[in-house]
Order: C-alpha cells, then sequence, then structure tokens
C-alpha cells in the first residue's frame, strides 16, 4: 500500500492489514496536526515497514523506517511522533551524507559517542514538537524529554554496535 508516495508494508513481524492501517492513521495524524511534520516525512521517507526493531534504515536502496512491535502497539500519537523521530535520522543523512555524523570513522570512541548522542536528542526535540501537536500525553512528553540520547547504546559499553541492535526491545 502507498500513502503520500510512502509505501507501506507488514511483514512476519507485524501483519497487514493492521501494520498498514495504523500506519496510514498515523501519517494522517501528522497530515492533520502537525502537517509540518508530515511535509518532511514525505520528503525523505520512501518506505515505512514492519522489522524486528525500529529505526532509520540507510542500507536500503530507498530510505526506510523500521517499526518494531513494541513501537506499533504505542499509542497512535507515539507512533506518528516516533516516525517523524525516525525521519529526521534519514534527512540528517541525506543532508549531510552522514550516518550519525560518521561517529562510526572517529577514532576518539567517547567523541563519536557524544556525536550519536547529539544526534539523538535533536531527534528527540523533534519528536517531542510533533508528539506535543498530535496530542501525546504528558507521561509520553516526560519520557521522552527524561532521556539521555544514549538509549541506542543498550548494553552501555560506550559504542553502538550489533549488539545493541540486537539487544534493541522497540
Amino acid at each position: 500500500m502507498s500513502l503520500y508516495g510512502i509505501t507501506i508494508s507488514g511483514n512476519s513481524h507485524i501483519k497487514d492489514p493492521e501494520f498498514t492501517e495504523k500506519i496510514e492513521k498515523a501519517l494522517k495524524l501528522l497530515d492533520s496536526k502537525s502537517n509540518s511534520h508530515l511535509l518532511t516525512v514525505k520528503t525523505y521517507t520512501k518506505i515505512i515497514r514492519a522489522a524486528a526493531a525500529s529505526g532509520a534504515n540507510y542500507n536500503e536502496k530507498e530510505m526506510t523506517i523500521d517499526i518494531a512491535k513494541s513501537t506499533f502497539d504505542a499509542s497512535l500519537e507515539w507512533l506518528a511522533s516516533v516516525l517523524v523521530h525516525e525521519n529526521n535520522h534519514l534527512k540528517l543523512y541525506k543532508d549531510t551524507g552522514k550516518k550519525y555524523g560518521d561517529a562510526h570513522k572517529m577514532s576518539d570512541k567517547k567523541a563519536a559517542l557524544q556525536v550519536m548522542i547529539n544526534e539523538e536528542l535533536a531527534c528527540n526535540r523533534i519528536q517531542c514538537e510533533a508528539l506535543r501537536n498530535v496530542g501525546g500525553t504528558e507521561h509520553e512528553i516526560n519520557y521522552l524529554k527524561g532521556q539521555k540520547g544514549d538509549h541506542f547504546d543498550v548494553n552501555k559499553d560506550g559504542k553502538y554496535d550489533s549488539a545493541d541492535y540486537g539487544s534493541r526491545n522497540w
């Protein structure tokens, strides 16, 4: 299915039509309550698909947002704001040509981690704006504002790698 020029598809993680219908509702919520964010999503995201873990997927031919079951099962408002968050990662990549500021190329791993944290915090700010616009709860907004930007480092070893990705539960 396609909406606003974005291909939406479920898979073994979340079956269609359930996946397609809720993503469609999230995009329409952005359209009605946070249109500037929807315009940005439409510009940079070409595919939204069900996946084992949520995130911006730069490794595809077309810029893709992956949505995991726990993210999908959250409120419609949270889901819409996550689309904005992940899209902002795609936008930063398209604007700069760098994935997470090319932190993976940096020899100073502490500095690299900070580059990634800074990008997460920037994406969280945009997500929070969208979350407020679409009517997210105070609990959701406070949860987001309380994040330190290092949630991607699941095992807290100071780097983001396949062990972290494999441990994600969102």
